[in-house]
């Protein structure tokens, strides 16, 4: 268990090197050819590495962490899966016919005698 653990952490170390001295390089590079020797590129790309680093490292820990606020993980069976789609599909059809019948009978006005 604890192996587990520490290989997590060494990928996560190692991702953010390798990340952080991307993000230096390509902010070095933009500011020395793009941006007139300024420093906030050099910031940014960094930050953005950093950034993306810490959430690689976030996913691998706790991947339920990468759902949005209020989302709950569902794991579905395949065989449960395939009935639901039937259902959605079915219940589709039966919406449509339902919505043509009520259309038909709109547009049908009975004569006053």
């Amino acid at each position: 268990m604890a192996s587990e653990l520490d290989r997590k952490w060494d990928q996560c170390l190692a991702r953010m090197i390798v990340n952080g001295g991307m993000g230096l390089a390509v902010g070095v590079g933009l500011s020395a050819i793009v941006f007139r020797r300024r420093l906030w590129p050099i910031s940014m790309s960094f930050g953005f590495a950093c950034g993306l680093s810490y959430a690689e490292c976030r996913h691998a820990f706790a991947p339920e962490n990468n759902l949005p606020p209020g989302a709950k993980l569902r794991v579905i069976q395949p065989v449960q899966a395939k009935a639901e789609a039937v259902k959605s599909v079915t219940k589709a059809a039966g919406e449509t016919a339902a919505m043509e019948k009520v259309q038909g009978d709109a547009g049908k006005t009975e004569k006053p005698q």
